[in-house]
């Protein structure tokens, strides 16, 4: 049974964190909890290792029988904060520990997704060999990994995506497509990638009823408009 800590308290939160793995040891030795958490966070020392980036206090978590599915009160497993902080290794010890790959947040994100906003693409190609749901969405803006990946210009997720089935003019709550973003944006290799992939270029949105080319327009992305005039209506 797990006990719940106050964060940086208890000298089993701090040990964990800074990652000293014979302090850690000794006190799970002496009988302390290895799925204790805090109370303000929900962390367990798993989260709280792999927050401070220690791979050898994970896998030394780990090889104690941690809970590698335990979440945190925003519903973030260690698997997620591990992809959102592009801690590659320990998302790689976590998955061979049997971590859920599409574990959702309590704002929809998984570790595809994480990955993705932040253009982490080893992580995205991991995630995806591993058959993560590539078309999930998060639940306020209704956005899936392609969306993200081409509205900021990470153009090596957007090609991971695409190649990896990705729908192609899958679309947010505001019927935005993958295309009417990167359009907007200014991704010219991203507009062209999509276009490859037979995203439609007259797609309008939800609320102004623009079109990617429209968009490009609004926004004064010239080489996009080069790329859009011919294919608008």
């Amino acid at each position: 049974m797990s006990m719940e800590l106050c964060a940086w308290e208890d000298p089993l939160i701090v040990t964990s964190f800074n990652g000293n793995t014979k302090e850690l040891g000794n006190q799970l030795d002496a009988g302390r909890s290895v799925d204790a958490r805090d109370l303000q966070n929900g962390r367990t020392l798993l989260i709280w290792a792999t927050l401070g980036g220690h791979d050898d206090a994970v896998d030394l978590l780990l090889r104690r029988s941690a809970n590698p599915h335990s979440q945190d009160l925003r519903n973030r497993t260690a698997l997620l904060h591990a992809v959102a902080n592009g801690y590659e290794a320990i998302a790689e010890r976590l998955i061979t520990a049997g971590a859920k790959i599409d574990a959702t947040d309590d704002a929809g994100y998984t570790a595809l997704m994480l990955a993705t906003t932040s253009g982490f693409s080893n992580l995205v190609d991991r995630v995806l060999v591993l058959g993560a749901n590539i078309d999930t969405k998060e639940w306020q803006y209704e956005k899936n990994p392609l969306l993200y990946a081409a509205e900021h210009g990470f153009e090596k997720c957007v090609e991971l995506l695409l190649n990896a089935g990705a729908e192609v003019d899958f679309v947010d709550k505001s019927g935005r497509t993958s295309l009417s973003w990167a359009a907007g944006n200014g991704h010219t290799n991203i507009v062209n990638l999509l276009l490859q992939k037979g995203a439609n270029p007259n797609m309008k949105d939800n609320d102004l009823e623009r079109t990617p080319f429209l968009w490009s327009i609004k926004n004064e992305r010239l080489a996009v408009i080069e790329i859009l005039k011919e294919k608008s209506p």
